[in-house]
């Protein structure tokens, strides 16, 4: 059972066999088909939500600076000297965060909130994020997640300050949530605004170290 739960996310694991467990009850006892319908439905919506695959991802081009999560890029901009690059994530896409490089974990901040809507003004200042900064050497990136009106399902960062983490390794959990990715400023950029993007796969910039 252990090795099963090792691909799904840790705040799904007590809600996916509480609904299969329910899901299978109403299979066997349950004599309405739109109860079956919506438990098994229930079960199949968590176990997509919460899964997440295993790595087996090889870091090719060691000066790069991969995607932490799938999305879509909203926005690049430079501010305070930094190159910075935002990126929307929907519930639809996978729902790990992955190291976008291998490094030390320099700085680590959590504020519980609101799950708002992200288009309400509000949404900055009262919802969830959290913020981790990656070092290694002279490449320093910091990533700022603020979670969407679905983060109530989970929006998690599993590393802790001064720990190290490799390239696509799994730092967290998230549904819905607009990321902050902050480089430097000589970083050369491989991403325009509209694209899509897939964690550990899409190079965000390239910087020597």
């Amino acid at each position: 059972m252990s090795l099963f739960f090792d691909n799904f996310a840790f705040e799904g694991r007590k809600k996916l066999t509480i609904s299969a467990l329910v899901a299978l009850i109403g299979l066997v006892f349950a004599k309405s088909w739109f109860l079956n319908a919506f438990f098994v439905s229930l079960f199949l919506f968590l176990f997509y939500i919460y899964y997440i695959p295993k790595n087996r991802v090889e870091l090719l081009e060691k000066e790069a600076i991969f995607s932490p999560v799938d999305g879509k890029v909203t926005d690049i901009y430079e501010r305070d000297g930094k190159k910075v690059i935002e990126i929307y994530k929907k519930l639809e896409h996978g729902s790990g965060i992955k190291s976008p490089m291998s490094g030390i974990v320099e700085e680590t901040y959590f504020r519980h909130g609101a799950f708002l809507d992200l288009t309400s003004g509000k949404s900055h200042n009262l919802n969830e994020r959290f913020i981790f900064v990656i070092k290694d050497g002279k490449k320093r990136i910091k990533v700022s997640s603020l979670a969407g009106r679905w983060g109530f399902l989970g929006h998690s960062l599993y590393k802790s300050k001064n720990n190290r983490c490799d390239f696509s390794e799994i730092l967290g959990f998230c549904t819905e949530a607009l990321f902050t990715i902050e480089l430097p400023k000589e970083a050369v950029l491989n991403v325009k605004r509209g694209e899509n993007l897939v964690a550990g796969i899409s190079v965000l910039a390239n910087l020597k170290g």
